[in-house]
């Protein structure tokens, strides 16, 4: 065999096994997020609207998925005293069937969309940046509405630490 052949073999094996090496991350990183569907959840959601709801102590802010069904139009949030939000459906959300009796509102699953780089730390651990999207969004979603949901309009990068074990990579929290 010439050196050109041995070469064109040797690139061929460090591709192919590097290609191996990012699609074992990626299956990594899923199987640590694919059963975390995205939802707003209360303790009970047996209810019917309107229902008041108390502000997170650490958030200045809404769920952007509430953000993202009044953006839609589907209800509509008031605020009742200092602590405290109403949720009413409007016309338009009594039609439209989105709030699951057992989960809430779901807004679909993460999942990798692309492996961008790691970096090889200590005791066979791994830095890795990627990205994720949401996939199976409820097909009366409007993305544009619920905008303020990372990986809705577009994917959104994220960073995991993976350590190497005998069984593969697994994400380390």
């Amino acid at each position: 065999m010439s050196k050109f052949k041995y070469s064109v073999l040797a690139l061929t094996v460090l591709a192919l096994s590097g290609c191996g090496e990012k699609s074992d991350i990626e299956n990594a990183i899923n199987k640590n997020i694919e059963n975390k569907e995205y939802c707003y959840s209360l303790q009970d959601n047996d209810i019917s609207f309107p229902i008041t709801i108390g502000r997170d102590n650490f958030s200045q802010d809404f769920s952007p998925i509430l953000k993202g069904l009044a953006n839609q139009g589907l209800v509509t949030l008031h605020n009742q005293g200092y602590r405290d939000y109403v949720i009413s459906l409007t016309e338009k959300g009594a039609k439209t069937d989105f709030w699951d009796k057992k989960r809430g509102v779901c807004m679909g699953k993460r999942v990798v969309d692309d492996i961008k780089e790691w970096t090889e730390g200590e005791q066979n651990t791994i830095m890795v940046t990627y990205t994720e999207k949401l996939v199976d969004v409820p097909r009366w979603v409007d993305k544009k509405s619920f905008s303020d949901i990372e990986g809705m309009d577009s994917p959104a990068e994220k960073r995991a630490v993976l350590k190497k074990t005998s069984n593969g990579w697994k994400v380390w929290n």
